[in-house]
């Protein structure tokens, strides 16, 4: 008795039909499992099996029976929906790597003008017009390619589409038990990423288009209340430096040990500060967040909204709320941000109104790195000086965020007493400096912490003593608490707030608003926001009185 495949013996179909219907789901399936690339050389084997190939394969199969027919049409419209979500795919693994961030489709898209212009203004015509022809051939070719692997899988039929399914799972299955254990693919190797990518960032857009009202109506009610007659004119064109220090919060005035150290550095702080001239005043803020999360300090303090979680501040970037940047621009400001920590471009700039970012690259740093691998903070200070500063034509607001104070606070820099010696920061591979290696608890280095605060306030105190010789208004600000132990067991958010000027005319707002002087605060807790500065400070500096917020801060 000779027994045959009735399936392969049908007319029209055979071995090579069931082969094609294979390598179509199999490459569907690699394409759908995609993992971090630039990490791992296991994108392309798919070790896992996708649950969104299992769905399409059932749409395909299921279809039919109800009478709709998987023709021309419907395969491009499938092939296309395919494509657009392996691009999110792509940017959700691209982004990570190139900006430190997760991709966020409400956000990004925004910049993407951006880019194509970035790359238009450093490639030449002929480079920049390669690059956009060869990435429309690739899509093109991409979209033909998941056509045909749709096409082949509703052609081969019910019998067909589930045997090359059964083989996929096979082939998966096999990779899944050869992939090293050092990439995690979860106790099952079945895979989501794409549905789960696409998932979140429906939510993103969902919740930056208003639709759940979660959190756009938290930033439009903040931004009603800001002053609407801004005109900043009672600063008189004086520069203004907006400097938040790392991890600087105020367990520093309540924690006996840390206080004991820090008192006198900010005692030797005044008394140099008022010897050049300076006055200087302190308060208190509460930030949004404690022991990380740096940007949504900075974010609730120049935007004039409390930012304290991640999706706030992605649909806070999706508005165009105005900034404590886009005002000083409107009054003809030149508005900088130093961010030596940002080693990628931060296309975020554009919407906090700075004209220029100053990234990692832009200090063409060539000394040891130190804490968290960050360039010390003097070389900072020095170095946004002779670009900016000492070459103005125009007044500057000029936000630094300094970062020598990160976690893990294992190693601070010497303060050089003329910061114009420090050159291209090779000079540090020549000195000594301190260590402090973390505990086995990171979060209990308080040694190492304190002495890199102490390196940060020492090195903003010879700036403006040694280098700065006008009369900006000067305000340092601690970002958040550290992520210390005694420091979270506190449950205070509150940061230090220093503000310094050689012009007592222009400290006289803060003085009127409860600021005591000296680099002392009044308290150690305070229920005064950092959201409510931006709307405070506004009013303070226009030119029509009746304008100010009667609450002070």
């Amino acid at each position: 008795m000779t027994i045959r495949n009735r399936t392969l013996s049908r007319p029209g179909f055979g071995a090579r039909h069931l082969f094609a219907a294979v390598a179509a789901a199999f490459l569907l399936n690699a394409l759908l499992v995609l993992g971090d690339f630039i990490e791992t050389r296991w994108a392309l084997l798919p070790a896992q099996i996708s649950l969104e190939l299992a769905a399409l394969l059932a749409l395909i199969l299921v279809l039919p029976r109800w009478g709709i027919r998987i023709g021309g049409a419907l395969q491009w419209i499938l092939a296309a929906i395919l494509l657009s979500l392996l691009l999110l795919r792509l940017a959700d693994i691209v982004v990570p790597w190139s900006f430190g961030r997760n991709f966020n489709a409400a956000v990004d898209m925004k910049y993407l003008p951006f880019f194509i212009g970035l790359l238009h203004g450093s490639l030449d015509s002929a480079t920049f017009i390669s690059l956009v022809a060869g990435t429309l051939i690739l899509l093109l070719a991409a979209l033909v390619l998941l056509h045909w692997s749709i096409a082949v899988i509703a052609r081969s039929g019910l019998a067909l589409g589930l045997r090359a399914f059964a083989v996929v799972v096979l082939l998966a299955g096999f990779a899944y038990t050869l992939t090293p254990a050092r990439y995690d693919l979860g106790a099952l190797p079945i895979g989501s990423a794409v549905a789960e990518t696409a998932w979140r960032n429906a939510s993103y857009v969902w919740d930056a288009k208003g639709f759940s009202n979660r959190y756009l109506a938290q930033i439009t009610a903040a931004q009603a209340a800001l002053p609407r007659d801004a005109d900043l004119t009672a600063l008189r064109g004086r520069n203004v430096l907006l400097v938040f220090v790392e991890s600087y919060g105020a367990i520093t005035l309540t924690d006996p040990t840390l206080a004991a150290i820090l008192n006198p550095v900010r005692s030797r702080f005044e008394e140099s500060a008022r010897a050049a001239g300076y006055h200087v005043y302190s308060s208190l803020l509460n930030s949004p967040i404690t022991g990380g999360g740096s940007w949504m300090a900075h974010a609730t303090m120049t935007a004039g909204v409390r930012i304290d979680t991640q999706p706030l501040y992605d649909v806070l970037l999706t508005t165009k709320a105005p900034t404590l940047g886009y005002f000083f621009r409107d009054r003809g400001y030149r508005t900088v941000v130093a961010m030596p920590r940002i080693q990628q471009p931060w296309p975020e700039g554009a919407f906090f109104s700075f004209d220029t970012v100053l990234n990692d690259a832009a200090f063409a740093y060539a000394g040891m790195r130190f804490s968290w691998v960050t360039i010390p903070d003097q070389f900072v200070l020095e170095k946004v000086h002779a670009r900016e500063i000492a070459m103005a034509d125009k007044p500057l607001f000029i936000q630094y965020v300094l970062s020598s104070s990160h976690l893990p606070f294992d190693s601070a820099p010497p303060v050089i007493e003329d910061g114009r010696t420090l050159g291209d920061g090779s000079i540090y591979d020549t000195l000594a400096f301190e260590e402090f290696p973390p505990p086995a608890q990171v979060f209990d280095n308080q040694r190492g912490y304190v002495a890199t605060i102490r390196y940060v306030l020492d090195s903003i105190s010879n700036y403006l003593v040694r280098r700065l010789t006008d009369d900006s208004l000067i305000i340092v600000v601690g970002d958040h608490q550290p992520p210390l132990t005694i420091a979270a067991a506190t449950r205070n958010k509150a940061v230090p707030i220093h503000v310094l000027s050689r012009d007592p005319a222009l400290l006289e707002p803060f003085r009127q608003a409860g600021y005591t002087a000296g680099m002392t605060p009044p308290a150690t807790v305070t229920d005064v926001g950092m959201e409510s500065f931006l709307s405070w400070f506004l009013a303070s500096y226009t030119s029509r009185p009746e304008s100010r917020s009667s609450d002070g801060r």
